[in-house]
């Protein structure tokens, strides 16, 4: 194929990805990790990729894109063309929204596409940056959005296997709230932990998977609101409680353990913590959007709060080839 017949350029946008635990760690039997997630449309990743004729992989916005984009070279030397990455929107990182796996799989599938290259599925693509390692909801919400149940790794260092996927009610809107300038736990501390982390008790493991499939699965199904939000309460304070010794609480963060104090005493439910934090996940009627907002402000570390409103991604990444 001829240069004039390769796209010239791709564009691809995805969301985040929310992740409330694990379903599992380190089982005498069985699969390990797992877990349950959504993807929201916000915050979320724009990528422009362009074939360059003037300079071999040049970009814009963002230093990550090119450290995935050098490392897509490093695994496959026969990606010659000459690539422009220009990065519109990004999400945070290290906010527990999976910023590193939207962006990641987003330039290894433009950087593929641009040459003409036939990948089997998202899977392929995580391989390529690195991703999956521990969680693959993050590449199954690339892939196909919604709310997803990952069974867990079968074997050590493949990625995990999709249990089910629904589409998420799009009435059910959410708070995500985090720290501003402050990161959750990630790099070399996040691999530590995992390193020193007791294995998980079947007990915890069995009651974990039960909640997401008798409680969390009918409710979505139901669209039973207050059934989701006690679900949604339970898993996270039993997978708080598991990581609470590594984490210093349920929460991640002392002022995010005070604001759901204060969201609780005022009867809020549905929350949870996504990855190690510092993004918590408040679910929150349309209608009681304002009275919640009101009710956050009111507390003294307000201000150190940000606040984004998210709506359910039921649809995998958009993408535009021209």
């Amino acid at each position: 194929m001829s240069a004039s017949e390769l796209p010239g350029l791709i564009r691809i946008e995805t969301g985040s990805r929310l992740h409330f635990g694990p379903l599992s760690y380190l089982p005498e039997q069985g699969r390990h990790f797992g877990g349950i997630g959504l993807m929201v449309q916000q915050p979320g990743v724009v990528l422009i990729a362009e074939g360059n004729r003037e300079s071999a992989h040049a970009t814009t916005g963002s230093v990550r894109a090119v450290r995935f984009g050098q490392k897509i070279l490093a695994e496959d030397a026969g990606l010659k063309r000459p690539i422009n990455l220009r990065v519109e929107r990004e999400i945070s990182p290290h906010q527990g929204l999976g910023s590193g796996t939207q962006l990641g799989l987003a330039v290894a599938e433009a950087v593929l596409r641009l040459n003409n290259r036939v990948f089997e599925n998202t899977a392929a693509l995580a391989k390529l940056v690195g991703r999956g390692q521990r969680s693959a909801i993050g590449i199954f919400g690339y892939e196909r959005g919604g709310f997803i149940i990952e069974a867990g790794q079968a074997q050590p260092e493949e990625i995990g296997a999709l249990a089910c996927r629904l589409d998420f009610p799009t009435l059910w809107t959410m708070e995500l709230i985090s720290i501003r300038n402050e990161d959750g736990m990630h790099g070399d501390e996040e691999r530590q932990v995992f390193q020193q982390l007791i294995p998980m008790q079947d007990s915890l493991s069995e009651k974990l998977c039960k909640i997401a499939i008798t409680e969390m699965l009918p409710a979505i199904q139901q669209v039973a609101a207050d059934a989701w939000c006690n679900a949604l309460d339970e898993y996270g304070q039993r997978i708080g409680e598991f990581f609470a010794a590594s984490q210093g609480g349920i929460y991640s963060t002392p002022l995010i353990r005070e604001l759901v104090e204060h969201l609780r005493n005022h009867k809020i439910t549905g929350i949870a913590q996504s990855s190690w934090g510092p993004t918590i996940a408040v679910f929150c009627p349309q209608e009681k959007r304002e009275e919640l907002h009101r009710m956050i402000q009111k507390h003294p570390g307000a201000k150190a709060l940000l606040i984004q409103t998210a709506a359910p991604m039921n649809t995998s990444r958009k993408l535009i080839v021209e």
